[in-house]
C-alpha cells in the first residue's frame, strides 16, 4: 500500500511550470496532465480546482553508498494548496523538499517540511470517519495514551493532541481504511475515487480552516 506524504505549499505562479523546469542532477520531475476534478463529498470548499499530476525521481543520498532512486507519484492541488506524494516505502521527505525549494525559491514556491493541522480540524476529520478503530493521542502527562483508555469522565476528547489513528470510512457502500500519522496517510482503497474522496475529505474538514503553516 503506498504512502501519501501531505503537504502544504504556496505560489506565486504556475506550480507545475516551476517544478518542471527544474535542472538538478538528483531530481527529475515530468509533468503528466492537469485535470480538473469533481466534488465528490458535500459542501467541497475547492470546487473546480485544477489537479497537477507528475512522476518525480529522487537519488536518495547516503554516506556509505551510491544512495537509492526513489519513484514517487505527485499531486500539486491548486485550490487547497495541498502537495501530496506517494511512494512505496516509508522516507525522510526533509533532504528532498530542500533540493525542491532551493530550486524554485527565485518562482516563490515553497513546500513546508511538516504538516501540522490544528488540533479541532484533525478531530472534525477524524470524527467524519465511519467507526475508529485505534486512535492514540498525547495524555495530559505528555504520554501516548489509546483513546479506550481515557477517563470518560474527562469533558472532551478532543482537547488532546492525536498522535496517530486509524479509521474506517463508507464512500459509495465501500469501506475504506485510513491510517493517519503525522503528516502522513496509508489509504486502503479499490479505485482511485476512493482516494480522492479521503483528500477531499481531509481538504474540507483540516486545510480549509488551516492558515499559512509555519
Amino acid at each position: 500500500m503506498p504512502v501519501t506524504h501531505l503537504r502544504r505549499f504556496e505560489a506565486d505562479s504556475d506550480a507545475g511550470k516551476t517544478l518542471g523546469a527544474i535542472s538538478d542532477s538528483r531530481v527529475a520531475i515530468d509533468i503528466d496532465q492537469r485535470t480538473p476534478i469533481k466534488d465528490l463529498c458535500n459542501k467541497y470548499p475547492f470546487t473546480g480546482q485544477e489537479v497537477i499530476t507528475a512522476n518525480l525521481s529522487y537519488t536518495e543520498p547516503s554516506e556509505y553508498s551510491r544512495g537509492r532512486q526513489l519513484e514517487f507519484e505527485i499531486e500539486i492541488r491548486t485550490g487547497s494548496n495541498l502537495f501530496v506524494l506517494d511512494s512505496d516505502v516509508d522516507v525522510n521527505l526533509n533532504n528532498l523538499l530542500s533540493i525542491l525549494n532551493e530550486n524554485c525559491a527565485s518562482s516563490g514556491f515553497r513546500v513546508y517540511r511538516s504538516l501540522t493541522p490544528s488540533r479541532q480540524s484533525l478531530w472534525d476529520f477524524i470524527q467524519m470517519s465511519h467507526s475508529i478503530i485505534d486512535l492514540t493521542v498525547i495524555n495530559q502527562r505528555g504520554e501516548e495514551e489509546s483513546i479506550s483508555e481515557i477517563d470518560e469522565n474527562q469533558n472532551s476528547v478532543r482537547q488532546y493532541p492525536v498522535e496517530d489513528a486509524t479509521l474506517s470510512f463508507q464512500y459509495n457502500g465501500r469501506k475504506i481504511l485510513v491510517h493517519y500519522a503525522q503528516g502522513s496517510i496509508n489509504i486502503d482503497y479499490n479505485s482511485n475515487e476512493e482516494r480522492e474522496y479521503i483528500l477531499q475529505l481531509l481538504e474540507r474538514e483540516v486545510f480549509q480552516k488551516e492558515g499559512a503553516p509555519v
